[in-house]
């Protein structure tokens, strides 16, 4: 399941139908059979909102466009946790990047997803399996650049 929370009103209606795909697509490319029944949280914030955790969690003094946060599997085993997505930055780095809102948005919901999963880019060889999935998963939904 994926919970969404929009506390901003943020026009985002014709987005939830790739962001619900993304979600079922990633859980049967790389879920086993078992830990498909997870659920994540997605909150769509502002720059300061994105600012303050940062810098409370990963003590960055810079807002930044997406945030994952793992949930504790002792508590609830089948929620992988919450991914914020910062709109304004998300906008800018469309026009930046030169590709669609649409493109952005999906792209940082998969790679906050991909997060709370379990794969990460800090070194070379991981960020290669990381960023192969995920050009996999966006075009196999036809979500392009």
């Amino acid at each position: 399941m994926l919970s969404i929370v929009n506390d901003h009103n943020y026009q985002i209606d014709w987005l939830r139908r790739d962001l619900l795909k993304i979600f079922r697509l990633t859980k049967i490319k790389v879920l086993k059979p078992e830990q498909k029944n997870v659920s994540v949280g997605l909150l769509f914030s502002n720059k300061e909102e994105i600012l303050h955790l940062n810098k409370k969690y990963r003590n960055k003094d810079f807002p930044t466009d997406v945030l994952s946060f793992h949930s504790d599997p002792e508590i609830d085993k089948n929620y992988l946790g919450d991914i914020v997505i910062c709109y304004q930055i998300c906008q800018e780095q469309s026009v930046k990047y030169e590709h669609s809102l649409r493109r952005e948005f999906s792209f940082l919901f998969l790679h906050g997803l991909l997060h709370l999963i379990g794969y990460d880019h800090e070194e070379k060889g991981e960020e290669k399996i990381m960023f192969s999935l995920q050009d996999e998963i966006l075009n196999e939904l036809n979500i392009k650049r």
